[in-house]
C-alpha cells in the first residue's frame, strides 16, 4: 500500500458505533453533574452578576459537550472537522468574572469526560471538587447571607461623603460610591453596596435622616447588570 492510500484511509469516513444504552446514562449523568455544579455556583459562587441566569447554561453546555465528544471520539475526519468549524465560529460572550470562567471550563470538563467514556473518574472528580467548593467555602469564607443593592440618595443642600460613607460602613459588607454630584444645591449619591443584614435598612434610613430630615431615600436590588 503506497503512503497515499495509507493517507486516505486514515481520513475515511469511518462508521460510527454508539451503544445508545450507555449514551442515555452518560447523558443523564452529565445533567445530573452540571445540575450539582450549578446548586453549588448559586450557593457558594461570589460573582457580583445575577448567578441564577448565568447558571442555567451550565446543563445546556454540560450535555452539548457530551454529545459532541461521543461522535468524534471514533472519528479522525470527524475530530478534524471540529477544529475547523470551531475557527470559523465566535464566540463574543463576555466574562467579567474569573470565577465564572473557572466554572464555564468546569462543566466542559464534565462533557468531556462522559463523552469520551471515563464515567467513573468524571463521577470521582465531580465529588471531589463539589466537596472542595463547599469546604473552601465553610472554612475560608464563612457564608454571609448578603444583600446586594443600590442606594439612591438626594440631599438639599450639600452633605460632604466621607461623613456618608462612615456611616454606611457600619452596615455593609461592601461599598462603592458609583455617583457623586452637586446640582443647585442638591446633592446626589449612588452608592453600590452589600448589607450584613437585609433587616438593617432601617437603621440605615434612620441614620441618614438623622443628617437631614428631607433626604430621599431609594433602595432597589442589584441584580448584576451594573458592576
Amino acid at each position: 500500500m503506497t503512503n497515499n492510500e495509507i493517507f486516505k484511509a486514515f481520513f475515511s469516513q469511518q462508521l460510527i458505533e454508539i451503544n445508545y444504552s450507555d449514551f442515555a446514562f452518560d447523558f443523564a449523568l452529565t445533567i445530573l453533574s452540571t445540575l450539582l455544579i450549578s446548586f453549588l455556583f448559586n450557593k457558594f459562587s461570589k460573582t457580583l452578576s445575577n448567578r441564577q441566569n448565568f447558571s442555567k447554561i451550565f446543563i445546556l453546555l454540560g450535555v452539548t459537550t457530551m454529545m459532541v465528544i461521543s461522535i468524534i471520539k471514533s472519528s479522525i475526519a470527524l475530530s478534524l472537522g471540529l477544529v475547523g468549524a470551531l475557527s470559523i465560529i465566535r464566540f463574543r460572550a463576555a466574562i467579567k468574572d474569573p470565577e465564572e470562567l473557572v466554572y464555564i471550563f468546569l462543566v466542559m470538563g464534565i462533557g468531556l469526560g462522559f463523552g469520551s467514556g471515563n464515567r467513573v473518574l468524571t463521577l470521582l472528580f465531580v465529588i471531589s471538587v463539589s466537596l472542595v467548593i463547599v469546604l473552601k467555602s465553610l472554612l475560608f469564607n464563612k457564608v454571609i447571607h448578603e444583600a446586594p443593592l443600590f442606594l439612591f440618595l438626594t440631599f438639599k443642600g450639600e452633605v460632604k461623603s466621607s461623613e456618608l460613607i462612615s456611616l454606611l460602613n457600619k452596615y455593609t459588607s461592601f461599598i462603592e460610591l458609583n455617583r457623586y454630584q452637586v446640582d443647585n444645591d442638591v446633592t446626589y449619591f449612588i452608592f453600590n453596596l452589600k448589607l450584613k443584614n437585609i433587616q438593617q435598612i432601617e437603621g440605615i434610613k434612620n441614620e441618614i435622616q438623622s443628617i437631614d430630615n428631607s433626604v430621599e431615600i431609594t433602595f432597589t436590588e442589584n441584580k448584576g447588570l451594573f458592576t
